[in-house]
């Protein structure tokens, strides 16, 4: 059964283990809003994703908690445009520090309004590239952001020991999960490659998780 609004991002909330509220639904609800009338428009994203935000890019964010660690201290969102899939994390996962780390002044400054307007004060933005990063994090998340290869290099340089990648692969890529795990193999990670909501989201999506091999 297919949902539309706040109803898609509730259930794939459910799917990915999180536990969100009317309150944080309005928070969610009101970025959308902004993605509609200042992202769209200043060019934070294509004008045709103006009818899915829901369902292609909020919704679709919080799926990313599905493998996550819980619970979560510190979360950068590598590659994060103007906010995805950071900014909806951050509301869902309201005690997890935010990074939304993007090399473009311009989508930087456009996220820093967003965590401005909706008030999240577990968000941190930093216009840089991976590199920005002094310290070693806990997780990371990458969308649409680097290619599987960069992303595994991203994660074996700058995550804990422990640390967790968590990335969205396209949906319009050919998924050979053999080759991907001989690619994080080759950095020294293991991965695990799971299939999105498809029950609930408008199309088929994955994601995949990269840790150290301990």
């Amino acid at each position: 059964m297919k949902h539309s609004g706040r109803a898609t991002a509730a259930a794939v909330a459910r799917w990915a283990g999180l536990e969100i509220g009317s309150g944080q639904l309005d928070v969610l609800e009101r970025y959308a809003g902004w993605l509609r009338t200042e992202a769209l428009p200043a060019g934070g994203m294509g004008p045709a994703e103006a009818t899915r935000l829901w369902s292609r890019h909020l919704a679709d964010s919080l799926a990313f908690a599905k493998i996550l660690p819980d619970p979560l201290a510190t979360l950068v969102d590598v590659g994060s445009g103007v906010g995805l899939p950071g900014i909806p994390l951050a509301v869902a996962l309201r005690h997890t520090k935010v990074i939304l780390l993007d090399r473009s002044m311009k989508r930087s400054d456009l996220a820093s309004r967003a965590v401005h307007i909706l008030g999240l004060e577990n968000v941190t933005v930093i216009n840089g590239e991976p590199d920005s990063l002094l310290t070693a994090v806990e997780a990371l998340a990458f969308r649409a952001s680097l290619s599987i290869g960069d992303a595994a290099r991203v994660v074996k340089r700058h995550g804990t020991r422990a640390g967790v990648g968590a990335m969205g692969l396209s949906r319009d890529q050919a998924l050979d999960r053999t080759a991907i795990y001989d690619l994080l193999a080759a950095e020294g990670l293991v991965g695990r490659v799971i299939e999105g909501p498809t029950d609930i989201l408008d199309s088929s999506s994955w994601l995949l998780r990269m840790e150290s091999r301990g």
